[in-house]
């Protein structure tokens, strides 16, 4: 079988001019609009430059083995997991800052918590962004019937409960990369497999040409 022919992006690098900059920038909008690629961007327009930072357009392939099957078959749509998602989020830039309980803890079986992550524009400064999740594996709940799986097994439900704050903090801090990414939940495999587009600044010695 021949190999499939590497999809080019051209625009993949880093600008230190006001000018090239958006140019490089509307060149990767102009390829995601046509479904060729997956921008992973803040903004898709660059009022300005900010001083002494430069625009980096950085180009990552998709894992071969970066999709999971949601449950109930998913609509069509996979999951990304979470060693796809590093990646992104480490191109993009964003900071976990915290992840902490945020239930009132008065309920056996059932916790949430919340994730804030912290994200650079493109203007200089920072976006926060801050979600949570909820696991709720308490007698009688979808979770907790899941968890105990098809022969209802009591076991595999208290195993599930031993692990539930750890999965329970993985799940909040999933949610807030992806919110932080524009990612959805689930994506079509043809959708993932296009090439990711990473937008983010990045600093720049020399003084960039900035402009309103």
């Amino acid at each position: 079988m021949a190999q499939k022919e590497r999809y080019e992006t051209p625009y993949v690098g880093v600008f230190k001019e006001l000018g090239a900059a958006r140019e490089a920038l509307g060149a990767a909008v102009a390829d995601a609009m046509k479904g060729n690629t997956n921008l992973v961007s803040p903004s898709w327009e660059l009022p300005i430059l900010p001083a002494f930072k430069a625009l980096h357009i950085q180009r990552i392939d998709p894992a071969p083995d970066g999709l999971y099957d949601l449950p109930g078959g998913g609509g069509g749509k996979q999951g990304i997991k979470m060693s796809f998602l590093n990646a992104l989020k480490a191109a993009r830039g964003v900071q976990i800052v915290e992840t902490y309980r945020s239930d009132d803890r008065s309920e056996d079986c059932y916790w949430q918590f919340t994730c804030v992550v912290a994200v650079p524009d493109l203007a200089g400064g920072t976006i926060r962004i801050e979600k949570s999740r909820v696991l709720d594996l308490r007698k009688g709940s979808p979770e907790a019937a899941k968890a105990a799986g098809q022969k209802n097994s009591q076991a595999a439900l208290d195993q599930a409960r031993t692990t539930g704050p750890q999965v329970c903090e993985s799940k909040a801090q999933n949610r807030a990369v992806r919110e932080a990414l524009v990612i959805d939940a689930g994506m079509a495999p043809s959708a993932y497999n296009r090439p990711w587009i990473v937008v983010k600044l990045v600093p720049c010695i020399e003084p960039s040409m900035m402009s309103q």
